[in-house]
């Protein structure tokens, strides 16, 4: 078979020829698509022919795409009309109903495309829109609500040295607790919220470890006792004094888990072992371990626990939302680590958490172990700024610094203020909030840095915050600011962070 057969074969499946006179009468059709009676008019066939007869001249005419139901036939094709001998026309109707059909799908499909697209970009902005929304809310709302309970907490603490009796102090105790479990809830909050959006920034610092371990053991056998529980910290002789990590991310993922162990254990005790598990080139492997003996975890829930907002059955009645343990497990993977647990139902469990952290020279140790002496050496009173927009906070940081007799104070409210004091009155330390009206604490501490006057512009600042601490802030630490301190305040780190910028100036 050739090609003119192939191709003669093709046409004899596809294509119609009509020829018809000038009247639009019918001579002839090899009726291939659909039958057509002799003598009949070219008008009656569809009403698309109804005016071809006014438009057909002696050149050829064409029609792309005409859609034809002739004799219960549907068909779409290509028309063309030509002039032949005898003032008759020819008419070709060649049928591309299955390419029409493809390509309608193919364009559809397309435009459907399209329309998704846009559809997803709209979305997505309006995804970021509430995101940014979100975002800023909570942000503000946990500056706003961090503030009192920082008041609640600053007071409460000023209290308990005051004379008080036995129920007096157990109501403060309880204030103190139920303050500092609502501000750990609003920070697993702002966590979630956070990690949601892979914003959950690691910021990684140079930190006194062993102390760290020291105030969680201060806290916990005071919160074990009221429980009637033994509270054991146990530290390899290995683990190395200062590391280099998120602190509050490892004190965050240490008390989240001791906090559980409190939760879930009526009787017995609950132990923290910090273990080296490697060391090499300045960086080690630690494993933190929480042990306790509590209800313990069936088998077939240990899964079930790291995920948010779930509760086994048997802790509907214990207080908690369900997203302690779950954010132990994401802040451990963000810190590059893994979470184990083993547990015995109605024996206890040991939750087992391995991480890698840095830490620094031994030269760099022996510095800060000895600045707390060189301060103790010198008795001379120290004159310090106080930045602060709330007026709470202006007493409490007042009393807590009166208390040690060491200073004399200035108190201002915002950035502008503090200029103003800092150009008038040459300050051994400046203590600055970080959210305030006209200039923030970083923008304000810029500020100092960029003026003429050297022993000025090289007065010692800190930073107190009580939002988390990010990373823009946390990278101006050793640059434009000393030290950065958290709300609540912590009265020792407090005064210890004051006392080592003064004693490094």
């Amino acid at each position: 078979m050739n090609l003119t057969s192939i191709k003669s074969a093709h046409q004899a499946k596809n294509t119609q020829f009509v020829i018809f006179n000038s009247n639009g009468t019918i001579i002839e059709s090899d009726n291939v698509l659909f039958s057509l009676n002799h003598e009949k008019k070219i008008t009656e066939i569809h009403p698309f022919f109804e005016n071809v007869l006014d438009i057909i001249s002696t050149e050829s005419i064409a029609f792309s795409c005409v859609h034809l139901n002739i004799n219960n036939t549907l068909l779409t094709c290509d028309i063309e009309i030509s002039l032949i001998e005898n003032n008759n026309y020819l008419l070709i109707l060649t049928d591309f109903s299955k390419h029409y059909k493809s390509f309608q799908s193919l364009a559809q499909s397309r435009n459907e495309t399209a329309i998704k697209s846009e559809v997803l970009v709209l979305k997505n902005e309006i995804l970021r829109e509430k995101e940014a929304f979100k975002n800023k809310f909570i942000d503000n709302f946990s500056h706003e609500i961090t503030s009192p309970i920082t008041s609640i907490i600053a007071f409460a603490n000023l209290m308990k040295n005051s004379k008080l009796n036995n129920e007096q102090k157990e109501y403060l105790e309880v204030m103190t607790s139920s303050s500092l479990h609502l501000k750990s809830m609003i920070n697993d909050v702002l966590d979630i919220s956070k990690i949601e959006i892979g914003k959950l920034e690691i910021n990684n610092e140079q930190f006194n470890f062993s102390k760290l371990l020291s105030q969680i053991e201060s806290e916990y056998n005071h919160k074990c006792a009221n429980k009637q529980l033994d509270f054991k910290l146990f530290i390899d002789e290995k683990v190395p004094t200062y590391i280099e990590s998120d602190k509050t991310k490892v004190r965050q993922l240490i008390k989240n888990l001791l906090d559980n162990s409190l939760k879930f254990t009526k009787t017995g005790s609950i132990s923290l072992s910090v273990e080296t598990v490697f060391t090499r080139a300045q960086k080690i492997t630690l494993a933190i371990i929480v042990e306790d003996t509590g209800m313990g975890i069936k088998e077939e829930d240990h899964d079930k626990i790291f995920t948010r907002f779930n509760r086994l059955e048997n802790s509907k009645n214990i207080d908690g939302v369900g997203l302690g343990l779950s954010i132990v497990k994401e802040i451990t993977e963000l810190l590059g680590g893994t979470i184990k647990l083993k547990s015995d139902y109605k024996k206890g469990s040991c939750f087992t958490i391995i991480i890698k952290a840095k830490y620094p020279p031994t030269q760099k140790l022996e510095i800060h172990k000895n600045s707390k002496k060189l301060f103790q050496k010198n008795k001379q009173k120290h004159q310090v700024l106080v930045v602060e927009d709330n007026e709470l906070h202006q007493l409490a940081i007042f009393k807590i610094l009166a208390k040690t007799n060491n200073f004399y104070l200035d108190i201002v409210s915002n950035g502008s203020e503090a200029l103003e004091a800092v150009n008038s009155t040459l300050y051994d330390v400046i203590l600055m909030d970080y959210k305030m009206p006209i200039l923030n604490g970083l923008e304000t501490a810029k500020a100092i840095r960029n003026l003429s006057d050297k022993r000025r512009k090289n007065i010692p600042i800190i930073i107190a915050t009580g939002a988390h601490i990010d990373t823009e802030l946390l990278g101006q630490k050793g640059r434009d600011i000393n030290d950065i301190i958290t709300k609540p305040f912590d009265e020792e780190e407090f005064i210890s962070a004051i006392e080592s910028c003064l004693s490094n100036n």
